[in-house]
């Protein structure tokens, strides 16, 4: 019995190493792709497009979501949380919430990203929503291209048990929508993403996250690239969690073209539940 034991523990000690050694192991680019470099041509902005130069304007598109913005200099967004621009209100509301307009970033970078738990939560129905990155929530006529995140830092954590702000039902669920560029929707192109991408969501009921290095959840994606970590956990009675180095889940009828990842990614669930 003793002997049964000690070799047990030993294979679960050769498992978490070979775990670990897996983990660590360092995750590089193409030759071809240099961090920072962008993988198509970029093109001059629209004669009609709002200039954006730093933190202030950029956050003025939530103001208009349906206009045309171009970026002319490289922003950094160290100096506090970032909320989303658009976020999808359908169920209140026939004014559209979602970004549904241009955004060119023209070859500029985005430095150090952070979105938090912070005015992050869209009760809608019976379910809390979470939509998250540079842009929460896209229509599927929106653009957003040629802009790069570097040192993104995304982590969201809801658990819906023990908030004060939200009412609870037997059946109240929560759902995350985590991407670097775009949490939901939109057609994104010529975009890269570098840092981290974590979401953790806990509900009483049902509880799904979704997220990708470039998009949580579905949009047409082309000429991006992503080396951000990404990771999220899912935990209720029915729970869902998918992750992906592009993107954490997208439909039929979307497409991701030319494109690539060299990320660590991972989904965790609880019994009886689904990870993917």
């Amino acid at each position: 019995m003793k002997k049964k034991i000690l070799s047990l523990a030993l294979i679960l000690v050769m498992v978490f190493a070979l775990v670990r050694a897996v983990a660590a192991a360092p995750v590089s680019l193409p030759s071809t792709v240099q961090p920072g470099r962008f993988l198509a041509a970029i093109e001059p902005p629209a004669s009609d497009s709002i200039p954006i130069s730093n933190r202030t304007e950029l956050a003025a598109m939530s103001k208009d979501l349906s206009g045309k913005y171009h970026l002319t200099a490289d922003i950094d967004l160290s100096d506090g949380a970032w909320v989303p621009i658009g976020y999808d209100n359908s169920y209140y509301s026939r004014t559209s919430t979602k970004f549904e307009g241009i955004f060119d970033g023209q070859g500029h970078i985005i430095r150090n990203l952070a979105v938090v738990n912070i005015n992050v939560y869209k009760p809608m129905g019976w379910s809390v929503y979470s939509y998250t990155g540079l842009f929460g929530c896209a229509s599927s006529t929106a653009i957003i291209k040629n802009v790069g995140l570097i040192g993104a830092n995304i982590n969201i954590d809801i658990d819906i048990n023990n908030r004060d702000d939200i009412v609870l039902t037997t059946s109240l669920g929560s759902v995350i929508y985590s991407g670097g560029i775009c949490g939901y929707g939109g057609n994104i192109s010529n975009c890269f993403t570098t840092g981290t991408v974590s979401s953790i969501t806990t509900s009483n009921y049902r509880s799904t996250v979704y997220a990708g290095g470039i998009s949580g959840v579905y949009g047409n994606i082309s000429n991006c690239y992503n080396t951000a970590s990404v990771s999220v956990t899912s935990d209720g009675i029915y729970a869902e969690a998918y992750a992906g180095g592009l993107c954490g889940y997208n439909f039929a009828g979307f497409s991701v073209a030319n494109c690539f990842t060299a990320s660590l990614c991972y989904a965790l669930k609880g019994l009886e539940k689904e990870a993917y």
